[in-house]
Formats: structure tokens, C-alpha cells, sequence
């Protein structure tokens, strides 16, 4: 997997960019909040700058050379472009469910067939998303804790199989 999608630049999402920039990863970013579009490289250049000091002191352009891997989108129009060549779709949004899957319901489509849809919740059902998502058997829930870039421990969210099920089998 070469390229990424991030989807909501707060906090969590701007920890898994700089996480996924260090994994050598191109990532193009998206929220629909103008101010955390703005936010996002400054947040960004301080968690690459933590990155590059405690894990690639002997590289001095590593966060530089990171950085320029990475890209925000500013318009849903362009995001859904952007995902044809995208291998993950990284979700970051608010904790809300309902907004959760219309946004995965109305972007998911975009990436290519064999493309990975990747929420990141505490607390929400994986197995609802999925289903909304379009692709259930390419659907993938973690809660990474926090900061990202520098806690080694991710939890996995476990689902059930979604082989023979819709969406409206849950709500």
C-alpha cells in the first residue's frame, strides 16, 4: 500500500498522517472544516518535527521530506478524484454514527475495487459502517491511542461477518 486517503484533519487525523508519512506512505488529507484544513500542517510539522527528533535524529530532511508527501484536498469533487488512486481510505471524523456512514456511504465508492476503507472509533459499530461503506469485506476498524506517532499500541475493533447482511439488518 503506497497511497492513503485521511478523511477529518483534528487531531486523530493529522496523528495518523504523520504516523503513515513515517511508514514512507503518500497521504492526501480532507476535512470539510476550512479551519482544520488550516490547522493541519501546522499540526502536522510538530508531530513530524517529534518524529524526525526521537526516531531519525540522523536524518535532518526527514521531516521535510515527509511533508512533501503529503497533500489536502479542499473540495469533496476532488477528494473523489483523488481516491481512484488511492490503496486506504482513512476515517477520522467525528464520532457520530449516522454522519459517519453517509460520508462513507457517499465516498467509499470512489476507491478502486480492491481499495481498503479504514475507520478509526472507539466506540461505534464497525459492522454498521462496513455495511454503509459498500464493502464490508474490505472494512477495517482500530482505535489508535493518542498521540498516534507516538504510541505504539493500536486497538483492533473486531466484527462479525457481514457476509449475509444490509444495512437496514441494523438499524
Amino acid at each position: 500500500m503506497k497511497r492513503f486517503a485521511v478523511l477529518g484533519l483534528g487531531k486523530m487525523g493529522v496523528d495518523w498522517v504523520a504516523n503513515l508519512l513515517e511508514g514512507g506512505h503518500e497521504v492526501i488529507g480532507f476535512d470539510t472544516a476550512a479551519a482544520a484544513r488550516e490547522r493541519a500542517p501546522k499540526a502536522l510539522a510538530k508531530g513530524l518535527g517529534w518524529i524526525g527528533k526521537k526516531r531519525h535524529s540522523d536524518d535532518p530532511g526527514f521531516a521535510d521530506e515527509a511533508a512533501a508527501r503529503f497533500r489536502i484536498i479542499d473540495t469533496d469533487e476532488a477528494l473523489t478524484a483523488e481516491l481512484g488512486s488511492c490503496q486506504v481510505l482513512l476515517e477520522v471524523i467525528l464520532e457520530d454514527l449516522d454522519l459517519k456512514c453517509e460520508v462513507l456511504s457517499r465516498i467509499a465508492p470512489a476507491l478502486p475495487d480492491e481499495g481498503i476503507v479504514w475507520t478509526n472509533t472507539s466506540s461505534l459499530s464497525v459492522h454498521t459502517m462496513g455495511l454503509a461503506s459498500g464493502r464490508p469485506d474490505r472494512f477495517v476498524g482500530t482505535h489508535g491511542m493518542n498521540p498516534v506517532y507516538q504510541m505504539p499500541a493500536v486497538e483492533v475493533v473486531r466484527h462479525k461477518d457481514l457476509s449475509e447482511q444490509t444495512l437496514s439488518d441494523t438499524v
